[in-house]
């Protein structure tokens, strides 16, 4: 579900960079030059060219004086779909030190999170600071739909079964269709605990 959740990121054409329904943040204003290395940086996503749009995010990013949010959440999305890992984290912390508002924080924090939960491979370790990761961005932005949905399926990882659910239920009371509605109504089949 992790790595379908993040191609979704970028197929949506980056659309979490947009602001929530009814919230008050407005993206920055750019100059051309950005704008431009922005939007190519998009669309090489899209197109799956990882080492192109990884080169216009980073253009951007120096046109901006390496202090751009949108370059690093860009970056950390493409380095995460392409499996750099470590890029995409590194990516995500500096989008999370970028953010001027508590939307854009709640993308870095979710962010962040996906990478995390993925690097996890049954590591409660992983799992736990990808929970955390998730409960920041809920934080700041209570109507993250994409923090609540990924804190629901991180927990279940956790065998945090009623919390998980109480998360998923919560996610599907404010999204009850749409392409992670499924996964959300039955995450995976029940399972034996050890003792």
């Amino acid at each position: 579900m992790v790595r379908s959740w993040l191609r979704a990121l970028t197929a949506i054409g980056f659309s979490l960079l947009a602001p929530s329904v009814g919230s008050q943040q407005v993206r920055p204003a750019y100059d051309p030059h950005t704008e431009e290395a922005l939007k190519r940086g998009r669309e090489a996503s899209v197109a799956g060219k990882y080492e192109d749009a990884i080169k216009s995010f980073k253009e951007a990013n120096k046109l901006q004086h390496n202090v751009c949010f949108d370059c690093h959440l860009g970056l950390a999305e493409v380095y995460s779909a392409s499996g750099d890992d470590r890029s995409a984290v590194d990516n995500s912390n500096k989008a999370l030190a970028e953010a001027a508002d508590s939307h854009r924080r709640a993308l870095a924090h979710t962010m962040k999170g996906l990478v995390l939960m993925r690097l996890a491979a049954g590591d409660a370790k992983r799992l736990a600071a990808a929970e955390e990761e998730f409960r920041q961005a809920l934080t700041e932005d209570k109507e993250s739909l994409e923090a609540r949905l990924d804190l629901g399926v991180v927990l279940l990882k956790e065998m945090k079964d009623e919390e998980g659910k109480r998360e998923l239920q919560s996610y599907l009371s404010l999204v009850p269709t749409g392409p992670d509605a499924a996964p959300a109504r039955c995450p995976r089949p029940p399972r034996r605990r050890s003792r």
